[in-house]
């Protein structure tokens, strides 16, 4: 199934603004990237925009708007980083591994990267690919790999991309997060306070960052708390109207906030310690089964409701290193 236009992304705003897309049905479940497909009737299309989340069990899941679970595929390892290429292709971290899904479900192996993380996508033409060795991988949409930095003295999580052209990663081992240019050229930091930086991205222009040992999301540009306590927050994403989705490792749970900072449980199921999360277009086959680890499990509707649920308050956290 071919796309009309992809979702492309301002990443100087990091709005995402969906274009016209080729409607989705059923589910896609890829075990040992075989591919089961099952057609839904039109009650059960999927809506433009589908937030992935990838979980330390080797899935990835995927939410429509609303919370309700559109999508579990399996690959059977711990995953990290994932992004979209203009094509509607999806590319996933794993243990060793960049894999790629294309929008009818087909998956395959696109690439071995050594102790991948955190992933970013110019949509066009590269995928750059962050380890946790220090190295961040340039990987043409044909596949070529060639190295873009190495660096033994940093531990990479995070990547981002800005509106021209500059890579940002989150670098553990000095704590903080670093600007590269086109030619991988240090030219700008931001201190990470002392604290571990995990997820990075755009927010109404302003470079933030996750801290999961510190319970934090930061907003590094304007150097303040954005005040938002989950037990272990991991990856995060922002919808075009604003709102702030971030997974908490520690609760096993994505939550939302609205921008008047409201907060709500968004999605608490077939999470399992999630890592990242990114918005993109839904694949247009869906799910019928999930992980090889949960053959006994069987999807019986794509779209299964949230259920609402009480959520502890969190005692508020200091800002990273103080």
């Amino acid at each position: 199934m071919s796309w009309d236009n992809f979702l492309k992304r301002s990443i100087v705003d990091d709005e995402w603004r969906s274009r016209s897309f080729a409607r989705a049905f059923g589910v896609l479940c890829v075990t040992s990237f075989a591919t089961v497909i099952l057609t839904l009737s039109s009650s059960a299309q999927l809506p433009n925009l589908v937030l992935y989340a990838t979980n330390s069990d080797g899935t990835i899941v995927g939410f429509d708007s609303a919370g309700n679970r559109t999508l579990v595929v399996g690959l059977s390892q711990n995953l990290q980083g994932l992004a979209f290429d203009s094509s509607g292709n999806l590319y996933v971290a794993g243990a060793n591994n960049i894999f790629k899904i294309d929008p009818s479900g087909a998956g395959s192996i696109f690439a071995s990267v050594s102790n991948p993380k955190g992933v970013a996508s110019d949509g066009t033409a590269n995928l750059f690919v962050a380890t946790s060795d220090g190295v961040i991988q340039k990987i043409t949409f044909a596949g070529v790999v060639s190295p873009f930095l190495a660096d033994s003295n940093r531990s990479f999580a995070g990547l981002a991309l800005d509106g021209g052209g500059n890579l940002f990663a989150a670098d553990n081992t000095n704590r903080e997060v670093v600007e590269f240019d086109s030619n991988a050229n240090a030219i700008d930091f931001f201190s990470t306070f002392a604290s571990q930086p995990f997820a990075i991205a755009f927010r109404s222009g302003d470079l933030c960052a996750t801290f999961p040992p510190t319970q934090e999301v930061f907003d590094l540009t304007a150097r303040q708390d954005l005040q938002i306590n989950v037990v272990q927050p991991s990856g995060f994403a922002n919808d075009s109207s604003g709102n702030l989705f971030v997974a908490d490792q520690g609760g096993n749970a994505i939550f939302k906030f609205d921008t008047n900072g409201q907060s709500s449980i968004f999605a608490d199921f077939d999470l399992s310690q999630p890592n990242f999360l990114a918005f993109g277009p839904p694949l247009s086959t869906p799910v019928v089964s999930i992980a090889p680890q949960f053959t006994s499990a069987v999807l019986q509707n794509a779209a299964i409701t949230a259920k609402a649920k009480r959520h502890k308050k969190k005692k508020k956290k200091k800002r990273p290193g103080h």
